[in-house]
C-alpha cells in the first residue's frame, strides 16, 4: 500500500512552552505532518492573519487557558496538561484527533455518500464520515466503540487481509456491501482497518455491459455466463 505523505503545517509559537509542543508534534507525528515552526509575528494578542491556503497549528492565548493548541480553523482547542508526554490517555486522545484531522485533509471523505470508517491498530474508531450505512434509520457509531475483535482476527488471518459482507439495503436500486480492509505497510506492520459501504450495482452494471455478459440464475451457474441481451434493466 502507498506510504502516508506528510502534510506541511505552519506552526506558530510565542513562548518556549508553545515551541516545545510544536517540536513534540513534529517529532512524534512526523508520519502525518512536517511542521514549519516559526515565531508568531503578533506578540500582542496572537491573533495574526495566516495564509488562507496554508494549514496551521496555533494556540489560544487567554488567561488561565494553559497550552491550548488550535488546529487549522477549528473552534475547539486541544489543551495540553502538564507532563503531557507521560500521560498515556492524553496521548491516545491526541493521536486520535490528529489522525482524524490528517484524513480530513487528504481526502474529502466527509462528502462521500456512503459510510467510511477508519480504525487504529487497537481497534479504536479514529474517523467516521457519518455517511449512509444502508439502514432505514441513520446510525452513527459511538466514538468510543471499538471494531469487533472477530473482524480484526479474520482480516489478519486472510491472505488478502479483506472481509466483505452483504448489507440489507433500504432500496432495491442498490446492492450494498460492507468492505473491511486491513492496512499494512510494506514491512508487514499492521496500521489499522478501513471500513466502507460500497454500492455494487453500478459497478456490476458497468462490468456486464462492457463484457457483454449477464447474470444467470443459480440453477444455471454451471453453464457459465450467458450473453447479455443489452437490457440490464431486467436485472
Amino acid at each position: 500500500m502507498p506510504m502516508l505523505e506528510a502534510l506541511t503545517i505552519q506552526g506558530f509559537y510565542q513562548n518556549q512552552e508553545e515551541r516545545n509542543v510544536l517540536a513534540f508534534l513534529d517529532t512524534h507525528f512526523n508520519h502525518l505532518f512536517h511542521i514549519s515552526i516559526q515565531q508568531s509575528r503578533s506578540i500582542s494578542d496572537g491573533n495574526e492573519q495566516h495564509d488562507a491556503q496554508s494549514l496551521t497549528f496555533d494556540f489560544k492565548r487567554e488567561a488561565d487557558q494553559g497550552i491550548a493548541l488550535v488546529i487549522a480553523d477549528s473552534e475547539d482547542a486541544i489543551t495540553f496538561p502538564k507532563n503531557y508526554d507521560e500521560k498515556a490517555s492524553f496521548l491516545l486522545s491526541l493521536a486520535r484527533e490528529l489522525t482524524l484531522f490528517y484524513h480530513k485533509q487528504i481526502a474529502h471523505l466527509d462528502y462521500y455518500p456512503f459510510q467510511v470508517k477508519s480504525y487504529s491498530p487497537s481497534g479504536d474508531l479514529v474517523y467516521d464520515n457519518y455517511g449512509f450505512d444502508g439502514s432505514f434509520f441513520s446510525f452513527h457509531t459511538d466514538k468510543d466503540q471499538k471494531l469487533e475483535p472477530w473482524i480484526q482476527e479474520q482480516l489478519k488471518a486472510a491472505s488478502n487481509h479483506r472481509l466483505t459482507m452483504s448489507v440489507p439495503a433500504a432500496s432495491f436500486d442498490q446492492i450494498l456491501m460492507q468492505d473491511y480492509q486491513g492496512l499494512y505497510a510494506k514491512d508487514g506492520t499492521f496500521h489499522g482497518v478501513l471500513s466502507q459501504i460500497v454500492d455494487l450495482k453500478p459497478l456490476l452494471e458497468t462490468y456486464l455491459k462492457e463484457s457483454g455478459q449477464a447474470l444467470v440464475g443459480w440453477s444455471d451457474t454451471t453453464s457459465g455466463a450467458s450473453i447479455s441481451n443489452g437490457d440490464f434493466d431486467d436485472f
